[in-house]
């Protein structure tokens, strides 16, 4: 950190010059960094803007800068702390070999504060798109629309949301038989995702898999599967070919507490952290096996402390908090990319309905679920736009006018008040609605299709 605040400091004589307003705000925190490591909390913050808009860390920059604002550094300084790191990046020639340059200095921090706008309102409404289906699912369920088992994923939506926002387009996804929400994240159609749930050939299991069975090939989600413990194995064989081939890929494996006391935990734990697989493990704790709380099934009851039997980092966090599971999500799965072999992250979290529909879940107790519901991740994200991102007004205020694109797609993205959210709760709706109908009007399908999926692989097989 010293060494770069020196190259900082080294540029202020080419600097003062042509940018003296500039200079001057970043000088008020530079002074006190100058005292070694006794920094305050803003001055650490500030610090951290610049570092991590020299390294390009756009998850940095935004995190840095919130917590920057909160430690109360001004929104001159935290301008400035980007405008130098900028400069600081290309070094001092920077500003006379490409002058578009200085037009985007501003640009690249404030992307810092409205990247946090962007990208709750992506939690957001890919919570509430969840949160919807789901809630219209139950309904055609009752109806007799759907067969089989219906395992519903309300109270959970950031565990999905979040984990799946930080994982790249070629990383593979394994999940559980509560998976249509793990599904809906990850990119698949909607209308694929309920013509399975209703048994038609234009599901994206070709009507054959059902509720507990959805897959998508194209998205590199394997499937959702409907033993307990079974992910793992699964989920360790893609990253083996993950890792036989030497692409900087990730295979996410979703399970729930009620499956860490199956043997093949253990076992896909222990070889994965032989070969080092490129594999994050992802624990939805929401404390029940079906009805069976946590602490009556499991000894130990902090699943992130079985990865240190096998020397697999391991931390447990907040899943109630889409931005949080996000944040270090995208800390692990870079890890993994990095070759540092597999990680597990245990995401604290609550099912606000049953097991499945047909579990009214009585055996808890009301006070434990209106606590948990206070908590809902949809609330949390509300309160997150609400709090911490900034209007027109604001935007116009830091000087930035040399990024009107940035304005101008903040616009278009629309203001969290009653209108926006309202037009955003109408456009889910109306998706739903096209996918119900769409469902209903596809074809069943036929024993023809049936007798084709049992064949599937039968002459791969015949060589093994």
């Amino acid at each position: 950190t010293h060494q770069k605040l020196e190259e900082i400091t080294s540029l202020m004589t080419y600097l003062n010059k042509d940018y003296p307003t500039e200079t001057r705000a970043f000088s008020n925190f530079m002074q006190k960094a100058e005292g070694g490591p006794a920094l305050d909390k803003r001055t650490k913050e500030l610090i951290n803007v610049a570092l991590s808009v020299a390294a390009q860390c756009e998850w940095c920059i935004a995190i840095h800068v919130k917590g920057a604002l909160e430690a109360g550094a001004s929104r001159d300084e935290v301008m400035s702390a980007g405008f130098m790191a900028v400069l600081m990046h290309g070094g001092p020639a920077l500003m006379y070999l490409t002058p578009t340059r200085q037009v985007n200095a501003a640009a690249v921090i404030a992307k810092g504060f409205t990247m946090n706008r962007d990208l709750h309102l992506h939690f957001l409404r890919d919570m509430l798109r969840a949160r919807r289906l789901e809630e219209r699912l139950a309904q055609e369920y009752a109806k007799g629309n759907i067969g089989g088992f219906l395992h519903l994923y309300p109270g959970e939506e950031a565990v999905a949301v979040g984990v799946l926002t930080a994982a790249e387009p070629g990383d593979y996804v394994v999940s559980t038989y509560r998976e249509h929400v793990h599904a809906l994240a990850r990119g698949v159609p909607m209308r694929a995702i309920v013509a399975e749930l209703f048994g038609r050939r234009t599901g994206c299991s070709g009507g054959l898999g059902g509720s507990m069975h959805l897959s998508d090939a194209q998205r590199r989600f394997l499937g959702g599967y409907a033993i307990v413990g079974e992910t793992y194995p699964i989920a360790i064989g893609a990253a083996y070919a993950v890792q036989l081939r030497g692409l900087p890929e990730a295979v996410i494996c979703f399970f729930g507490d009620g499956a860490v006391n199956q043997g093949t935990f253990h076992e896909s734990l222990n070889m994965a952290a032989l070969w080092k697989l490129p594999v994050l493990f992802v624990c939805e704790n929401n404390h029940y096996q079906i009805g069976t709380e946590i602490h009556r099934h499991s000894a130990i009851t902090e699943v992130y402390k079985r990865a240190c039997a096998y020397g697999i980092p391991a931390l447990r966090a907040n899943g109630m908090e889409a931005e949080g599971v996000h944040g270090h999500a995208s800390a692990m799965l870079a890890q993994i990319r990095a070759g540092q072999g597999p990680q597990l992250l245990e995401l604290e979290t609550y099912r606000y309905r049953g097991h499945s529909m047909a579990d009214p879940g009585s055996y808890r107790p009301a006070v434990e679920v209106a606590a948990y519901t206070a908590q809902d991740p949809i609330g949390a994200e509300l309160r997150e736009l609400k709090a911490h991102c900034p209007d027109d007004a604001l935007l116009q205020s830091l000087g930035l006018d040399s990024c009107a694109a940035l304005g101008d797609r903040y616009v278009r993205s629309g203001h969290l008040d009653t209108a926006g959210l309202d037009k955003l709760e109408a456009e889910i709706r109306a998706e739903i609605d096209d996918a119900v109908a769409f469902a209903i009007a596809s074809a069943e399908p036929t024993f023809d299709d049936a007798r084709r999926a049992l064949q599937c692989g039968v002459d791969a097989a015949s060589l093994i």
